[in-house]
């Protein structure tokens, strides 16, 4: 079985309990967030949106994230601007 191209993957539910599986690939990376089966898919990707413009702005491309170390290396550094992403995106119940 062929599967389709990375870059066509964009959703995948999951399941009820789980919630949906929302992807976001690039270049050389793909992105990912699990939300709630209910949440709206624009605003998951609102979200991914934000977090690519966001490690791209803080140097965290595919290429420095895969020359890491060590496992959690840049979460730290990551912490408070993941917060603000997260902040700016409003829960499923007031999103439209």
């Amino acid at each position: 079985m062929q599967h389709p191209p990375l870059s066509s993957c964009t959703r995948a539910v999951i399941n009820e309990t789980i919630g949906t599986l929302h992807l976001a690939a690039g270049e050389g990376d793909v992105l990912a967030v699990v939300t709630d089966a209910a949440y709206p898919r624009r605003t998951a990707f609102q979200l991914l949106g934000d977090l690519r413009q966001r490690c791209h702005a803080h140097g965290l491309d595919a290429a420095t994230v895969s020359a890491c170390s060590t496992a959690g290396q840049h979460s730290r550094a990551c912490a408070g601007w993941l917060k603000e992403v997260r902040a700016r995106v409003p829960p499923a119940s007031r999103a439209s």
